[in-house]
C-alpha cells in the first residue's frame, strides 16, 4: 500500500475518532480514578476541541449543534492527517536525495577554496 494511501486512511480513522468523541462529549467530563483513563479522557478533550470552538462560533455557547463540531472535527483531523502524511514524505524525499549526493574524498571539493 502506498504511503499516500497509509495517510488517507490515517486520517478517516483519525477524523472518524473525533466524530465519534463529538458526538458523546459528555462522557468525556466525568471524574475517572484511574490515571490512565483521565489521560485518554484529555487526549480524547484535545481532539474534539476544533469542531467544539466551530460550532460555538457557529451559534449558541450553551447549545451548540454537535452535528456541526462531529463533521468540523472530522474535516479538521481528516486535513491534518493529510498534511502531516504530505509532510512526511517530502521529508523522505529529502532524505533520498541528500544521500544520493555524493562527494569524491580524491578531488578537491570547489566549497570553501578561492
Amino acid at each position: 500500500m502506498g504511503f499516500r494511501y497509509r495517510s488517507i486512511i490515517a486520517g478517516v480513522a483519525l477524523g472518524s475518532l473525533s466524530a465519534f468523541l463529538s458526538n458523546h462529549l459528555a462522557a468525556l467530563f466525568h471524574a475517572n480514578p484511574a490515571f490512565f483513563m483521565r489521560v485518554m479522557k484529555a487526549i480524547g478533550v484535545a481532539l474534539v476541541v476544533p469542531g467544539v470552538i466551530a460550532a460555538i462560533i457557529a451559534g449558541n455557547a450553551h447549545d451548540f449543534a454537535l452535528w456541526l463540531a462531529a463533521t468540523v472535527n472530522f474535516l479538521f483531523w481528516l486535513g491534518f492527517a493529510l498534511l502531516v502524511g504530505l509532510f512526511i514524505a517530502r521529508l523522505r524525499q529529502l532524505r533520498r536525495a541528500i544521500s544520493a549526493v555524493t562527494i569524491s574524498r580524491d578531488k578537491p571539493s570547489s566549497l570553501g577554496s578561492e
